[in-house]
């Protein structure tokens, strides 16, 4: 009889395992015990109104309002992320060093990674920032 119960345990076992593999969770399952592959890179370049580089403007990539990447521009106003297969990100471009650099307004730019990825994988957004206005 107890031979008979761990049996049926096992074969219980075995089919709820079998079904959990077949389920369309498996791919966000295996992230969980390490990074997600880099299917995309958004690059480009942060300049003024005048089209000089700014360096130091923090780059997020957002999914939905999550922070899932973030950079900041070099001193020739250039960034690069690399990001997993999301369909669509936001990025949000943030002067956070205060008048250092000169002071600007923020911009979000929305990036459907699927439809405008090049062969590589890349996609280029060049946002041009507009200083704020005093008060």
């Amino acid at each position: 009889m107890r031979h008979d119960f761990t049996r049926l345990l096992f074969a219980l076992l075995g089919l709820s395992v079998a079904a959990g593999c077949d389920s369309d969770d498996t791919k966000e399952l295996s992230y969980a015990y390490g990074p997600m592959p880099v299917n995309f890179t958004v690059r480009g370049k942060v300049t003024d109104a005048q089209q000089r580089p700014v360096a130091g403007i923090e780059v997020q990539a957002l999914l939905k309002e999550d922070k899932v990447g973030r950079t900041l521009t070099d001193a020739a106003g250039e960034y690069r992320i690399p990001l997993p297969g999301f369909p669509e990100i936001d990025c949000l471009f943030l002067d956070i060093d205060g008048a250092a650099n000169g002071s600007f307004e923020e911009q979000r730019h929305t990036v459907r990674l699927t439809e405008e990825a090049g062969e590589d994988g890349s996609v280029e957004l060049n946002a041009t920032l507009e200083e704020k206005r005093p008060q």
